[in-house]
């Protein structure tokens, strides 16, 4: 491999460090502003690559139910101002040993991190983030570079770095990172926070306000559910398989089934975000909702809906008709039924008379849900989704 010389590689370094500090910046400024719901003003086109890829359970740290979430991209542009520094390092004291193995270091794991991500992308959500494919690219450049300035084998480096990661270099790298990740942090939560407690109280406030609100009558003869047929607290959802917000509120009110012994029943109603099945959608804003959808109607008829349900909403998001039904096939279906099923103008049919329903009653984006025929539009923290159970059980003992 060609060497180059410590000072080409330190203003290398430098350059590689701002494109990554500049992009994962971007990333994290857009984080921040979808986590306060402040659409307009998020870069992420809604439906695209980058935002399937910040609403993943991949792209941030969770820290709690009090605190905001820590974005892994607030993480990378940290990492990237180290590298700025490191690079810096390179330029004045090109005979540190440390500073090439720590960047070294740096560029392997940024790498072997990228490529988790990229797979995950790919595999599990079946779209790539394009800003993201810039940090990706900028962790290998830092690889590059790092391995074309090395002055010593690559078995030396590695019975060396070590001894790099805990001198006053990798220590004091180690300590700006913390700090930084500190601050970083404190300046993207304090917002968050402020929002969260008012959001919290103004939504306390709403679900036990809720009984009283006027009720709307939906039809959901036949469609799948979860709980008591005759539980006293109903809750009809319509949702789309490929949105995220939908496949959380699916995992919470699976547990409140459990947690509720009987008192709680929970319907799914289809209303896949796509124009390709759904005619009151301006365009295709989620690709795979329709299949999806068709999906869940095909386990259905075998009586397999709640086995399917939460992988569709989670790692089949992204499935093709091949990995639908070999799925199928393991939770036990009939593989060529649930194939015709998923042809069946039957089944489009069943999934539209759905969506008439939901815009009957008012339904325009999902999750949007019904409690004992009352409406409730956008997710809820599992807190409140209990609060609201408990309302109407203590009306219905009245």
């Amino acid at each position: 491999m060609t060497k180059i010389k410590a000072k080409t590689a330190g203003i290398a370094f430098i350059l590689l460090g701002v494109i990554g500090v500049v992009d994962a910046g971007i990333l994290t400024y857009d984080h921040q502003k979808a986590s306060l719901g402040q659409a307009d003003a998020t870069v992420c086109e809604p439906g695209g690559g980058c935002a399937a890829v910040r609403s993943s359970p991949m792209s941030a740290v969770p820290l709690g139910r009090s605190r905001p979430a820590l974005p892994i991209a607030l993480l990378g542009m940290v990492c990237y101002l180290v590298v700025i520094g490191l690079g810096v390092m390179r330029l004045r004291r090109p005979d540190n040993e440390h500073a090439p193995r720590l960047l070294l270091a740096i560029g392997v794991l940024a790498t072997a991190y990228s490529a988790v991500l990229l797979w995950y992308s790919v595999a599990t959500l079946g779209k790539v983030c394009p800003y993201c494919v810039v940090l990706y690219m900028v962790g290998l450049g830092v690889l590059v570079v790092a391995a074309m300035s090395l002055s010593e084998s690559l078995g030396r480096w590695v019975k060396r770095v070590w001894r790099s990661a805990v001198s006053k270099t990798g220590l004091a790298a180690a300590l700006s990172f913390t700090a930084m990740s500190f601050a970083g942090y404190s300046v993207y939560a304090a917002p968050l926070q402020d929002m969260l407690q008012t959001a919290m109280g103004k939504l306390t406030a709403q679900a036990r306000e809720l009984p009283g609100q006027p009720e709307v009558s939906l039809d959901v003869t036949g469609r799948p559910f979860e709980g008591l047929q005759d539980a006293e607290v109903h809750i009809v959802k319509f949702a789309d398989y490929e949105c995220p917000h939908c496949g959380s509120m699916f995992t919470e009110l699976h547990r409140l089934v459990d947690a509720n012994r009987g008192a709680l029943r929970v319907t799914m109603m289809n209303f896949p975000l796509s124009s390709t099945c759904n005619p009151r959608m301006p365009r295709e804003f989620h690709k795979n909702a329709c299949l999806l959808a068709r999906a869940g109607e095909c386990a259905h008829r075998q009586g397999k809906w709640g086995d399917i349900a939460g992988w569709l909403y989670g790692d089949g998001r992204s499935a093709n008709k091949v990995a639908l039904r070999t799925e199928a096939e393991r939770l036990g279906m009939d593989g060529s039924a649930f194939s015709d099923c998923l042809e069946d103008p039957e089944t489009d049919a069943q999934i539209k008379r759905d969506i008439e329903v939901g815009v009957g009653a008012g339904v325009r984006a999902t999750p949007t849900f019904f409690v004992n025929g009352r409406k409730v539009e956008g997710g809820r923290p599992p807190e409140v989704l209990q609060i609201i159970i408990d309302g109407f059980l203590t009306k219905a003992t009245q």
